[in-house]
Parts: C-alpha cells; structure tokens; sequence
C-alpha cells in the first residue's frame, strides 16, 4: 500500500508504519499535527482506520470507492480522490496473466493427476492454493489453515453410504505442522477413511521460504531437530503411507490410484521435493524445446506452466527457454516425443 499511496500522491506527506501493534501513538499524533488533513489507506480492512481513531486522532473520510473487497492499486486511489484525470484508462485487450504456480513447481503434477482422478479435492493455505485456478482447477474448498483434512473428513462423513466421487485432502508441509497435525489425529481416532496429500516442498513457499519444523531450520535459519513425517503419521496411527517423488508423472499417477482404490481406509501420501526457488537444494536443468513432432494436443499446455504457451497461428506449443527449468514435467505428458531438452530434435 506505501508504494500505491506513494505513487498516486507523489506530493503528500506519508507515513509508513512497520509495525501496527502496539501502534506509535507519539508519531502518529506528531504526524497528524504536521499536515492539514490526515487519511488512512487500508487495504481490505479497517483495522487501522478504526485503531488510529481509538487513539484520538482525526481522520478525513476515506472516499467510498475504497472498497473492502478486491486489491487496491495506484490508479485506483487516484480515482476514489478524485484524480482520475491524472490516469491513464488501461490499454483494451490485454492478454489476462492470471497467477500460476511457478515453472517446475513440484505441486503441479499431484494437482493434475488429482484433477484427472476427479477428485472432490479439500484444499488449504500455502502457494499451492493456486492449484485451484485453471487450467488444472483442482481445489474445491479453501477456508482456513489446516482445514483440509477436516473438511475432508467431513465430506466423507457426510457422504457416507452414498455413492461419490473420491475425497482427497492437500495440505502443504509447513501447515500441516502448523495445524494439520491436530486435524489428521481427529480423523484417525474418529476412524475416518480417504486419502490426505502432504506437499513437502521443504520450505514454507507462501510467506517468505522461512523455515519450519519439518525441515529442520528456525525462523532464524539455524538448524534444528527435523520433524519425520512418515513417523509422525504413523504414530498417529496411519498404515497405508507413501512417499513420492511429485516430478515423477508415473509414480504420482499409481501412488494416487493406489490411495483411491482403498477409501476404506486412511491413506496418506508424502510429495517430496524441493521448491523450485530454494537455490541450495534445486538445481536447474537445462531448459526443454518443442520440436516438429507437436501435434497441437494441448497435452503440456493443460499443465499450466509459465513457460509453455499455445502458438495462436497453429495451436502447437512452445517453451519459453529463459523460464524453463528443466524439471521435464512436461515432456512425461507428451506421447509424441515432441519436447526434449535437444532443440530441434531428440535428446
């Protein structure tokens, strides 16, 4: 928001506050005195609108158009004060960039497998929540942290002597210790059935690539007693576990058709592999090309991957070498040989 205001209002005093509890009520009443009028911007909330006039300090109405849904931008906090003069309108027809997971991401091919399996799938809060966007729209429910295995077990509760589709849990590592861990131990001792993915990509991907218990570093980056999760989910009392490696396109597929065959009971499945963005443990491969043999089967493209596009001239494929990362997920869903990591031809 500070580089928004800043920005829309080159020409405005700002403050910008680093820490919101306990709010600096010394600064901010020094700050209100210093100008004629004094606005606070709130992104989604009103948290700070409402603590800062808890304070004594008065603040000008915000303009109505600063809404509490959706995300606010430059040109949006030019136009709710009235400033719209000053923006350019946005150019017509602009290619949509929708957010995606990141090229080689190791969550992509259990989202895909998950969404070929038609599953009902519970989702949770991390990055790989963007799993639920097309074209791999393989996340039904998304609340609260943790929620998955719970919602999950309720579905299947609920659904229970019905005929329905396969119920399948995801949840990331770092917020499976967070409080996935508690839910899972519900659904065990209340004997529930189905199968619950864990998403190792050893690291906490959504809020920083800070560490967690699960491998083995502090918030400080110090190293630490690793949490096992196949021994934890063990002790909790699940028998059928699996540990996969998520790049591998065939053994996603069995490890998940394994977990589907026997919703009598409770699987759990481990993904293990490490984000694409830790530089000590991911190494890139060299980047893949599309050679002639493409057929336009939109096989690769359905994967969602940043560096893949569809050629509008003749729908073939092509891969963008500078973001490609080698993973070669891609290449295990093309059944004509079209895409090696020899340009031209094969590998």
């Amino acid at each position: 928001m500070y580089q928004y205001v800043r920005d829309a209002f080159p020409d405005a005093s700002v403050l910008k506050l680093g820490v919101t509890w306990p709010l600096p009520k010394n600064k901010l009443e020094t700050f209100a005195n210093m100008v004629d009028e004094v606005y606070c911007i709130d992104e989604a909330s009103q948290y700070l609108t409402s603590q800062i006039s808890a304070l004594g300090i008065t603040l000008s109405q915000t303009p109505d158009l600063l809404t509490l849904a959706g995300e606010l931008s430059s040109r949006a906090l030019r136009v709710a004060f009235g400033n719209a003069e000053d923006t350019a309108e946005p150019e017509p027809n602009l290619p949509a960039r929708p957010p995606a997971l990141c090229a080689g991401c190791p969550h992509r091919l259990v989202f895909k497998e998950l969404a070929r399996a038609k599953c009902i799938i519970t989702g949770d809060i991390g990055c790989y929540t963007l799993g639920a966007l097309p074209p791999l729209a393989a996340m039904d429910t998304t609340v609260c942290m943790g929620a998955s295995i719970s919602m999950a077990h309720g579905f299947e509760l609920a659904m229970e002597g019905t005929d329905h589709q396969n119920i399948v849990a995801v949840i990331g590592d770092s917020t499976f210790a967070h409080s996935g861990i508690t839910s899972l131990l519900n659904t065990v001792y209340n004997q529930g059935v189905g199968t619950v993915c864990i998403l190792d990509n050893r690291t906490t991907g959504m809020t920083g690539h800070q560490g967690n218990p699960v491998n083995g570093k502090t918030l400080q980056g110090r190293q630490t007693r690793e949490l096992n999760l196949e021994e934890l989910v063990s002790a909790l009392g699940v028998e059928d576990i699996a540990t996969v490696n998520p790049n591998d396109m065939k053994a996603t597929r069995q490890a998940i058709k394994h977990a589907l065959e026997t919703q009598d009971k409770l699987s759990v499945i481990v993904f293990r592999s490490p984000c694409v963005l830790l530089r000590d443990s991911f190494i890139a491969q060299a980047p893949y090309f599309v050679n002639g043999n493409c057929t336009a089967c939109g096989s690769c493209i359905s994967l969602g991957c940043p560096a893949i596009e569809k050629n509008p001239a003749d729908g073939t494929a092509s891969i963008e070498a500078i973001m490609c990362v080698g993973c070669g997920q891609c290449s295990q869903y093309c059944a004509f040989d079209a895409i090696t990591q020899s340009e031209g031809g094969r590998s």
